[in-house]
């Protein structure tokens, strides 16, 4: 048997109510006629308090019906042998397609089928779609189960994502065959762009290259900088522009934030430690970055930072934090900020650029283009079929048993009012018989 709603049973301190009324409540003094005393002067009469229980069999059945009406309003379900075959014939499934990997939404449709309830999720990061995942599952009254569409490039997943699901949450993998979706990558140098288009089939890499000239060039990083120091921090980004990359390689999703940005304080109290591993990646390049250490050595702090949820890239000769880096959320969107301490038109504040965009080109900001796979062996050690553990119901959430608690309600409640009147029957009896004997 389980209980649907089991915080109904917080009603069962109701039963105490008819105890304490009883025992509070205030008898009447009763009339006793005695014909030797008939001149003595009536005195005024008191009530009583009860100091034991009396009609133990009328309190009883009054007790006995909150205690029931608390188990059924807990609507309990009895779990025969033909309900617990429905309840594990459903199951609520998330198919996570890889959007990285050709002909994999085809494949995932065929996935969906057979599940009682179901939804889908197309992501390039399937590790970031699985809290989501879990929580909708979590809304279900049946078994869960996550299935990931992809052809599993060894970045997609690691042990660490798969321990994070729920025990009882089955998982499922599918591959997909099918290669890597096209890779544009970008990179910029001076007054000029290339752009190198690689597409990956089973039995060769092709690149295509092409470049533009541009005077207006610039590393693909946002600035956030107050009205100020716009002019400033363009220059310091248009003169990092002009150093040489060693390839082409995109720059993900970075943002610098200038001293001046009115919105600083809000964004410093929104931001979170950096976790991603292409982020940590980007990081330890910039910090490595030998032209953004001297320059920043050289350079006096003009802001203070807090730096709870930040972390620390470069440092002036003073020790105190010259550019610190932490993490946001934008429109869904994972963002690295870093946080420049010094002037935007400083030295520094173009060694910060420069660093940047020096370290998002010696590396790939899409996973997709991983060759290597994860085996066969390690997704058969992951997977796992769902348990018969569920959050819900497992079963229709208007059925319950309770219907035959409350019949036995209405049946004590008879019982109660037929109590009372023999009660008052008994009453009126004593008194007429004592008045006879009187």
């Amino acid at each position: 048997m389980i209980w649907q709603n089991p915080w109904a049973w917080l009603g069962l301190a109701a039963v105490a109510l008819p105890v304490i009324i009883h025992l509070f409540g205030r008898g009447h003094a009763r009339v006793h006629r005695f014909p030797s005393l008939r001149f003595i002067a009536a005195s005024r009469l008191l009530p009583t308090r009860r100091t034991r229980l009396n009609d133990l069999a009328l309190l009883l059945v009054r007790a006995s019906m909150l205690a029931i009406a608390a188990a059924a309003l807990a609507r309990p379900l009895i779990l025969t042998s033909r309900r617990s075959a429905a309840a594990n014939a459903m199951l609520a499934r998330v198919v996570i397609v890889d959007s990285t990997t050709r002909d994999a939404r085809s494949k995932a449709d065929s996935v969906l089928r057979d599940a009682t309830a179901n939804t889908s999720i197309a992501t390039a990061d399937v590790s970031a779609a699985l809290p989501g995942a879990i929580a909708w599952l979590a809304t279900q009254p049946m078994r869960g189960e996550i299935a990931i569409v992809s052809r599993f490039p060894v970045d997609l997943l690691d042990s660490a994502d798969v321990a994070s699901i729920p025990g009882q949450i089955g998982l499922r993998f599918v591959r997909v065959a099918g290669s890597p979706a096209p890779l544009e990558l970008h990179a910029r140098s001076g007054d000029g762009e290339t752009m190198t288009r690689i597409a990956v089939s089973q039995d060769r890499t092709d690149a295509e290259w092409s470049t533009a000239t541009n005077s207006h060039a610039a590393p693909n990083i946002e600035v956030l900088a107050g009205s100020n120091e716009r002019r400033s921090a363009d220059a310091a980004r248009l003169a990092a522009a002009s150093m040489p990359v060693a390839l082409p390689m995109d720059s993900a999703a970075i943002a610098v934030v200038e001293p001046g940005y009115e919105g600083r304080a809000g964004l410093l109290a929104s931001t979170s430690t950096p976790r991603r591993p292409w982020m940590m990646n980007v990081l330890r390049r910039v910090a490595d970055d030998q032209s953004l250490a001297e320059a920043a050595r050289r350079t006096r702090v003009v802001a203070l930072s807090d730096t709870e949820h930040t972390l620390v890239v470069a440092r002036a000769d003073s020790g105190r934090p010259l550019v610190v880096s932490g993490q946001r959320t934008v429109d869904g969107r994972e963002q690295l900020l870093f946080y420049s301490l010094a002037d935007a038109g400083s030295l520094a504040s173009a060694a910060l650029f420069a660093a940047i965009n020096q370290s998002t080109s010696r590396m790939s900001s899409a996973r997709s283009f991983e060759p290597s796979t994860i085996s066969n062996a390690t997704l058969a050690a992951w997977q796992r079929s769902p348990s018969n553990v569920r959050t819900g119901s497992p079963t229709n959430n208007d059925e319950s048993d309770g219907r035959w608690l409350w019949g036995l309600v209405i049946v004590l409640l008879g019982v109660e009012t037929w109590l009372r009147r023999e009660g008052r029957s008994s009453a009126a009896a004593y008194e007429i018989a004592h008045d006879r004997a009187a």
